[in-house]
């Protein structure tokens, strides 16, 4: 394919994610690594505000993955942890893991595992239980386009007040789709993004998206800085809660 259909190709992708958005995006923290052993990267940022709320915000994430000839495990976790008037809090924590066999070069079925909880948005607890495949529809040098498709087993735990219509706790079957891109700019500067599609397999109204977007830049040999792009959508969240969010954060991203 000519680079410049390439091109186009990438800015179609970019302008349909923009118009959709489901929970962790674990695309961005894959590798590409070929060799065996470990590897993986730690990455923070810092947020405050000032004004009607005063709080500072730490934000942290890290990965370890370990190679195989033919098969691929990681651990990922993220976390925050604040002060807000003189009190320390957690608002959100994530512990995921998944392995990966790579069957063929672009043919890998994957399991994974993951809990969560998001005191913002009422959720006391997730777990979610899930299988599928993952398939590269294009790859060239650095530039690559996959495509992964999975069925989700998802318990979720809300702490929902009795006039809530939302039910406080939920166990649903999930179909996960997500189609996915990354290319480097210059040798410095990587771009990706990644759009999630998880509907409900019993009732297709209930749907959940996530879209986000990054822009990397090197500073040094494996220190990044990092520009991400998040957007959310949630069909049927509880009353309380809006059908979308959107953020934009800046930080550090260190690979080992």
């Amino acid at each position: 394919m000519r680079k410049w259909n390439i091109g186009y190709l990438y800015l179609f992708l970019l302008t349909i994610s923009t118009c959709v958005s489901a929970q962790v995006n674990i695309e961005k923290i894959r590798t590409s690594s070929t060799g065996s052993g470990f590897s993986g990267y730690t990455g923070f940022d810092v947020s405050h505000r000032s004004g009607n709320v005063s709080a500072t915000e730490i934000s942290i994430e890290n990965r370890a993955d370990y190679l195989w000839q033919n098969m691929k495990s990681f651990v990922f976790v993220r976390g925050d942890y604040g002060w807000a008037r003189k009190k320390a809090y957690s608002d959100e924590a994530l512990a995921h893991a998944r392995h990966i066999f790579r069957i063929r070069t672009g043919f890998q079925p994957e399991f994974f595992t993951q809990i969560d909880y998001n005191k913002k948005k009422s959720l006391d607890f997730r777990g979610l239980i899930c299988g599928g495949i993952r398939l590269a529809i294009y790859r060239h040098n650095e530039s690559k386009l996959w495509f992964g498709t999975a069925f989700m087993l998802e318990h979720e735990q809300l702490n929902l007040d009795t006039t809530n219509s939302h039910d406080p706790e939920i166990t649903v079957v999930r179909w996960s789709n997500y189609l996915t891109t990354g290319f480097d700019i210059t040798e410095q500067i990587q771009f990706a993004f990644t759009t999630y599609l998880q509907p409900c397999v019993d009732d297709f109204k209930d749907i959940r998206v996530l879209n986000e977007t990054n822009l990397s830049t090197s500073l040094i040999k494996k220190l990044s800085l990092s520009v991400t792009f998040r957007l959310n959508y949630d069909s049927q969240p509880p009353d309380h809660i809006k059908y979308l969010d959107t953020s934009l954060k800046t930080g550090l991203v260190m690979k080992y």
